[in-house]
């Protein structure tokens, strides 16, 4: 899975201010299974986002820790975030970004084959219905 995002900070410091890029991996990143509140796949190598060939629900979750990154009393000026597509039918496909606004876990599940179908959720997991399996739940199904 490759995802980074780039923050472009400008950083005031005696009084020059100065431009940096910064480049994050995610800290965590997993996919959530709309058919079932028991699949997740926190260990895999890919994510997935929007419906498969049967109407099936994917969501791809990801975690970016800028606060160790960025240096506090910066301004971040612009974001760039870079996903590459694969396992697709189609060439582009448009996807909405949107905040997650409760913590969640990435476990130790691991789908088995090409990981689009999910595998059992390990404890800790995020999955459609908890965002740490299996005891805490999300306020709505599909991620909070």
């Amino acid at each position: 899975m490759r995802c980074l995002v780039v923050l472009l900070a400008a950083i005031a410091g005696a009084g020059v201010a100065h431009a940096d890029a910064v480049v994050l991996a995610p800290t965590q990143d997993t996919t959530i299974y709309g058919e079932n509140g028991a699949l997740a796949d926190g260990q895999g190598q890919h994510l997935f986002a929007g419906l498969t060939s049967n109407s099936a629900e994917r969501r791809a979750l990801l975690e970016f820790d800028v606060s160790a990154a960025v240096p506090a009393g910066s301004t971040i000026t612009s974001v760039t975030l870079t996903l590459r597509l694969d396992k697709t039918q189609t060439t582009s496909v448009p996807i909405a970004l949107t905040k997650v606004t409760a913590d969640w876990g990435e476990g130790a599940s691991l789908a088995g084959g090409e990981e689009g179908g999910g595998g059992s959720a390990a404890t800790g997991d995020a999955t459609w219905t908890m965002r740490f399996y299996p005891a805490t739940a999300w306020t709505t199904a599909g991620g909070d």
